[in-house]
């Protein structure tokens, strides 16, 4: 229906609003290279900022930019993601709304979250907090999701759970299935990582009620393959890790690929308990990548150490580390 409307009209702010509506349609569906595209014509509708431009103009412009930046975030391109928020911030105190200027505080954070890995800064807490805020001066209720994101990453799990439940309900309340099983997947991480069986079990089961999972079935799986290994079902924690990362790798870079920790820990353990030690220094040798989110310090010291020693005793050291903060 947008692609019809589209070649029926002449005005430019309307059409440009048409052609941006399918390019944020077009990353949802992660075709990207025609969301690049739809999302360059909504811009040259436009034209760039000039003497001429008035309340109506900056409102389109800023929704495109916005549109833009997020093409870019998931598309794992940080330098063009830059750009656009540098375009942008001239013109933000002066001509965004409200819920425009959240928004371009949302596009910096999720640009420090690329660059800095996933374990963010101070800086970047810093602009998660003034994006909620922004956000909740706006009237948004989709900010708790984002800041519990943050947080997590920051270390600060009581918080970022407190704000994950919160967007839970609030997602549960309007609907919005994609931000519900964003919040559960991540949860379940803050209950891995406090070493709670019972928790990510339970929050599993509400996951299964969902009739689709919305790109992040790896997670799910690689929690799943985690709950497995620490009942002692190695079999299950295969099946269920071999899984997650089927899953992790097709997803590319617009899906949680950073985060295959979440598998290849639990099949790692599985690796070293049959003895399958070349195995286990692959699962090893793809955690300590640069494309990955890196572990915390003590921990990646002592796997690298594993994987230059490749014995079984030094795996099972790095293992009993894991396991203490929920990676294994």
């Amino acid at each position: 229906m947008l692609e019809k409307a589209i070649g029926l009209t002449a005005d430019p702010l309307y059409a440009s609003r048409l052609r941006r509506r399918l390019g944020y349609l077009l990353v949802r569906r992660k075709q990207m290279a025609s969301a690049a595209a739809t999302l360059a014509e909504a811009e040259d509708y436009l034209g760039p900022p000039g003497d001429h431009a008035d309340e109506l103009y900056w409102r389109a412009w800023f929704d495109v930019k916005v549109g833009q930046g997020n093409l870019h975030y998931w598309s794992a391109d940080t330098v063009a993601l830059g750009r656009v928020t540098e375009e942008m911030r001239p013109h933000v105190d002066d001509h965004a709304t409200t819920k425009q200027r959240a928004e371009f505080l949302s596009l910096l954070l999720l640009n420090a979250c690329r660059q800095e890995r996933y374990v963010l800064s101070a800086e970047s807490e810093e602009i998660a907090r003034a994006a909620y805020f922004a956000s909740q001066e706006a009237g948004e209720w989709d900010a708790e999701f984002q800041l519990g994101f943050a947080l997590l990453w920051r270390g600060k799990i009581e918080e970022a759970e407190l704000h994950l439940r919160a967007g839970r309900d609030d997602a549960q309340a309007v609907g919005d299935v994609l931000t519900e099983i964003r919040c559960l997947v991540y949860s379940s991480i803050v209950r891995r990582n406090l070493g709670d069986l019972d928790g990510v079990h339970a929050l599993d089961e509400e996951i299964a009620k969902l009739d689709d999972t919305y790109g992040y079935a790896g997670l799910v799986n690689g929690n799943r393959a985690w709950l497995a290994w620490r009942k002692g079902e190695s079999e299950a924690a295969e099946r269920y890790g071999n899984d997650a990362l089927a899953s992790l790798s097709a997803t590319g870079p617009s899906g949680p690929g950073f985060f295959q920790w979440t598998a290849r820990f639990p099949l790692l353990a599985v690796c070293v308990e049959r003895d399958e030690l070349e195995a286990a220094a692959r699962h090893a040798a793809v955690m300590l990548h640069e494309t990955q989110q890196p572990l915390p310090s003590e921990l990646e010291s002592v796997l690298r150490h594993a994987l230059d020693r490749g014995t079984r005793r030094a795996f099972a050291r790095a293992l009993d580390l894991a396991k203490a903060s929920g990676y294994a």
